[in-house]
C-alpha cells in the first residue's frame, strides 16, 4: 500500500476510528469505567477530550497494525501491488501486463526487466512511481478511497484484537468477549484484504487507461457551451 505525502481525511478518520472504538469498548467493559460514563453528562469538551485520547489511542493502534500488515502480506509473498510480477502473475490479464511493461518504459523512462523476471522487492519502488504518475495524470480518487477503507479496517483488526488480548487479561469471565473481538478482528482482516486487491487492480488499470487528450475536453466544453 502508498503511504500519502499530505495528510488526508482518510488517513486522519483510519486513526481516529479504531483508537475510539477501543476506548468505547474498553469503557463499557468494566463497571467502574461503565458507571462513570453512566453519570457524566455529553458536553463539547468532554467530546473533545474523547477525540483527544481517541486519536492518541488510535496512534498506537496504528502501530500494531503496522505489524500486522507487515507479517500478513509476507505469508502472502508481497502486497497485491506486486503480485502482477514472476512467471504466475495476477490482477492483470497477459495482454495488460504486456502493455504495463510498454508504458512503464515510455511513461516513466524506465529501464528494467520484463515483469515477469522481477522479483516483488525490484517491482515494488516501480508500483510506487506508477502511483505518483497516476496521482499526477489521472484521477486517484477511487484509489484514495480504496487505501482509506484498507487502512480503517486494517486499524480496526488491530483494535479489535488489542482489545481482546486486554479483556482476556483482565477479566477471564469474559472470555467469550475476547473470543467475539478476535472473530471480529478476522472478519476485519479479510476486508483489508478485499481492499488491498482492489486497489492494486484499480492502480494498473488507471494507468494504462489512456488520458483524454486536451483536444477532446476543450470541444467537449464547446459542445456543453452551445446546449
Amino acid at each position: 500500500m502508498r503511504f500519502p505525502k499530505t495528510t488526508n481525511v482518510y488517513e486522519q478518520v483510519g486513526i481516529l476510528i479504531p483508537g475510539a472504538t477501543l476506548v468505547a469498548l474498553l469503557t463499557v467493559s468494566f463497571p467502574e469505567a461503565r458507571s462513570q460514563l453512566a453519570n457524566t453528562s455529553v458536553s463539547v469538551g468532554a467530546f473533545g477530550i474523547l477525540l483527544v485520547v481517541g486519536y492518541a489511542s488510535g496512534q498506537l493502534v496504528a502501530a500494531l497494525g503496522n505489524v500486522i500488515d507487515l507479517i500478513y502480506w509476507k505469508l502472502w509473498g508481497g502486497v497485491p501491488s506486486t503480485w502482477i510480477v514472476g512467471p504466475r502473475p495476477k490482477l492483470l490479464s497477459s495482454s495488460q501486463l504486456s502493455r504495463l511493461d510498454e508504458i512503464a518504459r515510455s511513461e516513466l523512462g524506465l529501464t528494467c526487466p520484463p515483469i515477469k523476471d522481477q522479483t516483488a522487492q525490484e517491482w515494488y519502488p516501480i508500483s510506487r512511481q506508477i502511483y505518483s504518475f497516476v496521482e499526477t495524470h489521472r484521477k486517484p480518487v477511487r484509489l484514495d478511497a480504496f487505501n482509506g477503507s484498507y487502512g480503517m479496517n486494517r486499524g480496526l483488526c488491530a483494535s479489535s484484537w488489542c482489545y481482546a488480548a486486554i479483556i482476556a487479561a483482565a477479566s477471564p469471565e469474559h472470555a467469550a468477549y475476547a473470543f467475539f473481538a478476535l472473530a471480529a478482528g478476522a472478519i476485519y482482516l479479510y476486508r483489508m484484504h478485499r481492499f488491498s486487491v482492489h486497489y492494486a487492480r484499480e492502480l494498473y488499470v488507471q494507468f494504462l487507461t489512456p488520458a483524454p487528450a486536451k483536444g477532446a475536453k476543450s470541444k467537449t466544453k464547446q459542445v456543453r457551451a452551445g446546449l
